[in-house]
């Protein structure tokens, strides 16, 4: 068996399987937890209004349009676990005042690691055709799918926080977007705040 031939091989017969079965993992941690996470992003929410209003009462920060939870792929691979969190001006990315915190995700990227056990286990049936780099290509691939997660989280628990005392405090523009994505990559709006 060729290299291509075992990579196609090792994809059918167990990266698809594997990854299909930590998803649903995945899944039922999420419904079976989806308040007390939502309590936890509300709380990472609480925590970058309160360094916002800090920043904006003495007088560095002006209003804000954008809340970012970021997904650092470096931060997944190195096993950090935690999403950038900003509070941003109108000129998003290109704001000069820093305003950001951590918001642990290792409930959504925990299965993972157990996807790369099992993935580099099932490698070795593969004598010198698939390389820990491959099982490494593949885990990358499942970022999103974690990320998906995240966004289904923020947008279940947005309309609780925005009724926080610290969110509304805050100055904010005409409108405010939380967005959950990849850093300086895709964003997904969550949450389109408009002030009545």
């Amino acid at each position: 068996m060729k290299r291509e031939e075992a990579l196609t091989h090792f994809v059918e017969n167990y990266v698809s399987k594997i990854s299909l079965d930590k998803l649903q993992k995945l899944e039922n941690y999420y419904e079976n937890n989806e308040d007390i996470l939502a309590d936890k992003f509300i709380e990472s929410f609480r925590r970058i209004c309160i360094k916002i209003k800090d920043l904006q009462k003495s007088g560095i920060k002006g209003k804000i349009a954008y809340i970012n939870y970021s997904l650092l792929r470096t931060n997944i691979i190195e096993g950090t676990y935690s999403y950038l969190v900003q509070g941003l001006n109108r000129f998003s990315i290109f704001d000069r005042v820093e305003c950001q915190e951590e918001y642990d995700v290792r409930w959504a990227f925990q299965f993972l690691d157990e996807l790369e056990k099992e993935l580099l286990e099932k490698s070795k049936l593969y004598i010198n055709k698939v390389f820990k780099p491959d099982v490494e290509r593949f885990i990358r691939k499942e970022f999103l799918s974690c990320n998906n997660y995240i966004v289904k989280l923020a947008e279940y628990a947005m309309p609780r926080a925005v009724e926080l005392e610290e969110f509304r405090e805050i100055l904010k523009e005409d409108v405010l977007k939380v967005r959950v994505g990849e850093y300086k990559g895709y964003y997904k709006d969550v949450y389109i705040y408009k002030p009545s």
